[in-house]
């Protein structure tokens, strides 16, 4: 909805982006229509959910992974085959500090995993490992990929032009003119006439962040408001020293567990400062026991935080966009996207152009508060769109 990805409870209250209580009482108003995965509608079942209408189901054949004999599941040859070098390339954990531990370290993993180490392999390798990691987390998306990409199409006679404009089965989107002779015609199929690729499998691809989902939801109903941040695969959650039976998500090393993201800093580690400016934007400080180093981290999709960039984009800098974007008690206004609340980058850039030469240019991007995904009461608490005080 409004071109996001959101967790609501309420449809009109997503549609309207609605600060405030819902205040539709007719659940009509309130129920979404959509498709999804039969394991997501048992766990909203669960949770007491009501389900109005079925227009259609879909069934398949399930096959589940064996780990004794290796039989059954899907691709899980290859996924042995990329978890193993990418396990290498992590290294030896912390706690293996001998021969003993180390022997003891593989024999785990294999009896976990179904995968035999070797032990000689094992050695930290950050560029080995992010091939191996993006060969498993960008393989299912493959999967999910669109079928109706735009195409380029050189056009050398009026024939050929004529066409791709009368065809029924396709929109041109633009044309451009390289000479008296050749133009370059942009075009892709109208939807309704697209024929899906054959590598495509939608299915598979929902059932895969479906169960993300659903595994990131059980982390974040035990953590509940301890929660600062959270994306598809990770969280970001407040532990107190002196409360040594709240609950803390278990770190390993299998596939499928939470891994500690701070453990490269030294043991213990801990964020003692942290901020967000919405979805993939946020920025902390950490604090190892013992050490003096400072720690600044910054996470900000779509800008590379170089040397230049860094020195206008970092923790303070951050918070300080943050705290002018809740200045105003009125969230509903546009003060989180006046001119005060954004940091303008100038850079030189690597591009293409459409006549296909490649030159530097100056570009610029903004960095501003993006908080349109939940309802916010105050900077440090928000709340999903259509929720309701009992």
């Amino acid at each position: 909805m409004h071109g996001r990805l959101l967790f609501a409870l309420c449809r009109s209250c997503c549609e309207e982006m609605q600060q405030c209580d819902c205040n539709h009482e007719d659940p009509k108003m309130r129920e979404f229509t959509g498709t999804w995965v039969a394991d997501e509608l048992r766990k909203a079942v669960e949770l007491g959910y009501s389900i109005t209408k079925i227009y259609i189901i879909c069934q398949y054949e399930i096959t589940q992974y064996n780990q004794i004999d290796g039989s059954g599941g899907l691709f899980a040859e290859y996924v042995n085959t990329f978890l193993k070098i990418k396990q290498e390339a992590s290294g030896w954990p912390s706690w293996c500090t001998d021969e003993a531990t180390k022997l003891q370290y593989i024999e785990q993993y294999r009896l976990d995993e179904g995968i035999t180490l070797a032990k000689n392999n094992i050695e930290k390798n950050s560029g080995l490992r992010a091939v191996a990691k993006l060969c498993l987390n960008s393989f299912w998306g493959k999967f999910g990929q669109r079928s109706n990409l735009k195409q380029t199409e050189v056009v050398k006679s009026r024939e050929s032009l004529l066409k791709l404009l009368t065809c029924p089965e396709r929109d041109v989107n633009d044309i451009l003119a390289i000479n008296d002779k050749i133009l370059y015609v942009n075009w892709q199929y109208k939807d309704e006439t697209v024929t899906p690729a054959p590598h495509t499998s939608v299915v598979i691809a929902a059932y895969t962040t479906a169960h993300a989902r659903l595994e990131l939801y059980n982390y974040l109903r035990r953590l509940g408001d301890r929660v600062l941040y959270y994306d598809t695969d990770s969280c970001i959650f407040v532990s107190h020293d002196d409360a040594p039976d709240e609950y803390k998500p278990f770190v390993g090393s299998k596939l499928g567990d939470m891994t500690d993201k701070l453990c490269g800093y030294g043991e213990n580690t801990y964020i003692s400062n942290f901020v967000s400016g919405g979805p993939k934007f946020y920025a902390y400080t950490a604090v190892t026991p013992n050490k003096d180093d400072k720690i600044e981290c910054c996470k900000v999709k779509g800008i590379s935080l170089n040397f230049s960039n860094g020195v206008k984009i970092n923790f303070d800098s951050i918070k300080n966009l943050i705290n002018d974007a809740f200045a105003t008690e009125d969230h509903e206004s546009e003060k989180m996207n006046d001119e005060c609340s954004k940091i303008r980058l100038k850079f030189k850039a690597i591009r293409r152009t459409k006549m296909h030469e490649v030159l530097t240019r100056e570009e610029s991007k903004t960095c501003c508060v993006v908080l349109k995904k939940r309802r916010y009461l105050t900077s440090r608490k928000s709340l999903p769109f259509g929720y309701k005080n009992n």
